[in-house]
């Protein structure tokens, strides 16, 4: 393995490995994951160029031996996988649509039940009629996304997006990094320019006192930015419906990271 790849290989991996760590996954449990990830991701490579896809292939194209590729293909790489359910979804039509916000761009306060005006009942069945508004309405309550007045039975939206905790949390760490991870390695492997745009503004012999103005100055930038693009991405979602062929996913990420400069980790 060249010295780039081992270096690249290096930063990415140590955040993974702290992961792993701080969850009690060992090395042979990751071991196992990787080579069916490996079998899978070598079986949709060669098929995209075109080429025959049997144990010989895989075995070339990952450095597994041909008995291990075998047992390989009889796991599913993606088993395990679970949906993160309707909640977020709903945050984002909350936020994102013009018909679930008030005329300064604030969601509106909701009340639980409504025939005559919008309800959390109708925002929930707008985005799937396949679960009861009141598991949403757990889910947004236990997170603390939402807050409940008992009097009126109104639902308040605290977050300006919605913060997953528990489970939750490493499904949104796996799709949110291994989306931007992936269009990195798109742009580094692309025979062509860059497909995606993937770029961070990094500098370092700052001061505590600079990293917390820059940490706020951040936060709003990148939140300010996002609720733009959600917003657009809703009206468009609700334009393509209808339309044959939108069976496209988008995602758009802001993420801010500071520590202490180490040895060998410039950023030159």
């Amino acid at each position: 393995m060249d010295d780039e790849i081992r270096r690249a290989l290096i930063w990415i991996l140590r955040p993974v490995a702290r992961l792993l760590i701080a969850t009690g996954t060992g090395v042979p449990r990751v071991e196992e994951i990787l080579r069916a990830v490996m079998i899978d991701e070598a079986k949709q490579h060669l098929s995209r160029q075109n080429s025959r896809v049997n144990v010989s292939s895989l075995s070339l194209a990952t450095g597994l031996q041909r008995r291990e590729v075998k047992r390989l293909l009889e796991i599913d790489a993606n088993a395990g996988g679970a949906s993160l359910g309707p909640a977020p979804r709903v945050v984002r039509r909350w936020l994102g649509s013009e018909a679930w916000r008030d005329a300064e761009g604030r969601p509106l306060q909701l009340p639980r039940r409504s025939e005559a005006e919008p309800s959390f009942e109708k925002l929930v069945a707008e985005v799937s009629t396949d679960i009861h508004h009141r598991a949403v309405l757990e889910t947004l309550l236990a997170q603390k996304v939402v807050v409940l007045d008992a009097e009126t039975d109104c639902i308040t939206l605290l977050s300006v997006g919605y913060l997953p905790s528990g489970s939750d949390q490493l499904s949104y760490l796996g799709r949110n990094a291994g989306d931007h991870l992936s269009a990195a390695v798109a742009n580094v492997t692309s025979a062509q320019s860059a497909p995606f745009y993937e770029r961070a503004a990094h500098f370092n012999g700052l001061s505590p006192l600079s990293i917390v103005e820059l940490d706020a100055l951040a936060r709003d930038e990148q939140q300010a930015a996002l609720s733009r693009i959600a917003e657009h991405a809703a009206y468009l979602q609700a334009q393509d419906e209808a339309s044959p062929g939108a069976d496209l996913r988008f995602r758009c990420g802001a993420y801010i990271f500071h520590t202490e400069d180490r040895p060998g980790e410039d950023d030159t």
